[in-house]
This record gives structure tokens, sequence and C-alpha cells, in this order.
């Protein structure tokens, strides 16, 4: 879940009281933050990029020269990144066998778990699994080069300018020093996803990179980035991840914008760790990532209501469906379980409006939004959000 309990930005006056909290932690007096900048300046951190010692790498300018056609196949890579000791391998399970349900072409799907420990007879079949405990091994590659060690620098430095589940998620921009140089792509999802449209087709997009691009992302579908940062920067969202991982290790600009970050240069990074910093390197290094279309990331959180039509608009049917808020998990694991069905997500929606939350009674269906006020979510879903299912 990418979003705080309401409330904690209530020291916040003004219209930015509850999108500026979600990027730092509340100033000790009741301000406004007019930007998403720290007001006060940070202390300088040395940086990692020291081509002088020779446990890091020397890193050259990004080489696109290369056609992804002469890295052809067939496998569409997706990882799943897990900081929890314990998994819901269930989930992982539920999200693949959708995947695989709406997949049109004859694509291998080869999913990665990205864990921070060992689940033994736990992993299901056919997963991957890369265990980030070997981090600590720090083992030298054929080419001579200590990835891990730059991987664990550049952490450290980041981790610093995060707090909560940022320090965590602070990780993905890194999994080109952590995974294997074998792996050219990866499709980084959340599992409160429900997919709708094969994968394939977002898989084509890393064809459509910019010379310099090494990320591709879908906009954060709110305006809280915007107003954090005086319509300075465009927000993005981290639920749905095109890591072009060849190009990001190859890419000097790449890694010395992440150890720029780590320095301090760019300011902290707060609660939402990954999608934050990219947002901010996306307003200052913009060609390092490619867009991708709306249709692939329908955000549904009502953390900041819905009157706003061009955000939560989409000229295209719905893709991807993002249950981006601890309220709407049921439904994700619903759908997924009945294959996208449409009866389960437009009883969802009608059920979500008969049912007002009561202390200790029992609610009518298993899965429902609980809200003091369900109505405007309700009709946001049936305006917006309909057609994101399967018939």
């Amino acid at each position: 879940d990418r979003r705080p309990s309401r409330g904690a930005g209530d020291v916040y006056k003004g219209k930015l009281r509850r999108s500026t909290h979600l990027l730092f932690p509340p100033p000790p007096l009741a301000v406004q933050m007019p930007s998403a900048a720290p007001t006060l300046p940070l202390p300088l951190h040395p940086g990692c990029m020291d081509t002088r010692s020779p446990s890091l790498p020397r890193l050259s300018h990004a080489s696109h020269s290369k056609s992804l056609s002469s890295h052809h196949t067939t496998a569409i890579h997706l990882g799943f990144f897990d900081t929890r000791p314990q998994v819901d391998f269930q989930q992982y399970q539920r999200l693949v066998a959708l995947v695989r349900h709406v997949e049109e072409e004859h694509a291998t799907i080869v999913p990665h778990a990205i864990l921070f420990f060992d689940p033994g007879i736990q992993l299901p079949d056919g997963f991957v699994l890369h265990n980030m405990q070997n981090l600590r091994v720090g083992a030298i590659e054929p080419d001579g080069r200590n990835r891990s060690g730059l991987a664990r620098c550049l952490y450290s430095n980041l981790m610093r300018l995060c707090h909560g589940p940022g320090r965590q998620n602070i990780w993905k921009p890194l999994l080109h020093l952590i995974l294997p140089p074998t792996i050219d792509r990866i499709l980084l999802l959340d599992t409160d996803l429900v997919v709708l449209k094969p994968l394939s087709r977002l898989w084509h997009a890393f064809r459509e990179f910019g010379p310099s691009a090494v990320i591709g992302l879908g906009k954060e579908q709110t305006n809280m980035y915007e107003e954090g940062s005086g319509w300075k920067q465009s927000g993005r969202n981290g639920g749905v991840q095109l890591l072009h991982l060849r190009h990001m290790r190859a890419s000097s600009e790449y890694n010395s914008a992440l150890d720029a970050y780590g320095r301090g240069e760019l300011g902290r990074i707060g609660y939402l760790g990954d999608q934050t910093l990219y947002t901010v390197m996306a307003s200052k290094w913009p060609a390092l990532f490619h867009h991708v279309g709306c249709e692939w990331n329908r955000q549904i959180s009502p953390h900041f209501g819905f009157k706003n039509a061009t955000l939560h608009s989409c000229p295209k049917p719905c893709a991807i469906l993002h249950a981006n808020d601890h309220r709407l998990k049921c439904i994700a694991a619903e759908m997924q379980t009945h294959l996208a069905s449409c009866k389960v997500w437009h009883d969802f929606v009608g059920n979500s409006v008969k049912q007002l939350p009561r202390p200790n009674v029992p609610t009518p269906s298993k899965c429902a939004f609980h809200d003091n006020n369900p109505h405007p979510f309700a009709s946001a879903m049936r305006t917006f959000y309909w057609d994101c299912c399967l018939p």
C-alpha cells in the first residue's frame, strides 16, 4: 500500500496539507510547505561513484545501438519485490495465473520473486528466486565489477533520505545492480493489480524507449507531486515499472543521478520511496524515462478524491486496475481469483454503496469499500473505471 493513513498530514493548512505529508515527514511547526523539496538544506554525504576505488565499476554511457531484436526472446520477465519476512505466495500465484489467462501470444511468463529470505519449498513452481541477503557476500563478477558493493553504497545513502516503507522500496531503482546480468529487462509489478490486457503489449513498449531511456512508468493519477512542487514536477507511480536493466547498468547518466540523489543534492525522498525518487529524477533528467499510457496503471485510491476528471479518465480501455489503497486489497484479490470477472467488480461497487460500516455488525459481503460516505467512490468507479474487468 502506497498510501499512509488519513490524518497524518492534518498539521498542514491549505490545499497542500493532504499531499505534502506523503513526501516528507511533518515539520516541527504547523507550516505549509510550498514545494516537494525540504525547506532546510541537507548536509551532503560522500558519494558512491568514486571510480578510483577498485570495488566500484566504471560505468559508460548507455549504448542503444544494438537493436532489441538482437536480444529477442518470447519470455516476459515479471518481478515481484517483497521485503516482508513472510510472503503470501498465493497472492503471487493468483496474479501470474491471471496474466497467463489474458495473454494472447505464445509468450513465456517467467515470474521472479525478489525477497529478503530463502523461502525454501514454499516458493511456487516456476518462480525464480533472488535472495537479497546474498548482497552481503558482495561477490566479484567475472568482469571484475562489484555491482553489489555499489548497490549497498547507493542504498545506504538513499535510505537515509526515506522513512516508513520508502526505506524498503528504494531498493527497486537499484535492481540493475542486484539482478544477474543475464536478465536484460523486467516488468516489476505490485501485487494489488488486476491485469486485463496481454502484458506482451506492454512488454513491446521497450521497443519505444528513447535513446537514453532506461525506465518506463505511468503517471501518478493525483496532483500531489504537482501541488507539492509548485507544479514543477509531474508525478510517477511505481506500481508498474518497465526496467530496462541492461540500459540501466550501462547508463552513466542514470547511475550518476542516483549518486547525486544519495549525496543529498536533490532533497529528501520520504514515505513513498522509489516513486518519489523517480518523480524528482524525471524532472531533472526527463530523457531517462519513458511514459507508459494511463491504461496500464488505472489507480483507484480514494485518498485524494475524484473531483478532477482529467486525472481519472483515460482515452484507452482499461488494461491494468491498480487497487492502491489498503481498503481495496480485498477486491484486487477477489478479481484475481475470479479472473477479473465483471460481475465481481460491479457487485463490489454496488455493495460499497449498500453497506455503510457499522461497529460489530457483520457485513453482507466479504468485500466492499468501507467509508462513512462511499457514494463518491462508487460514482467515480462507475464513471471512470466501470470497464476495468473482463466479461
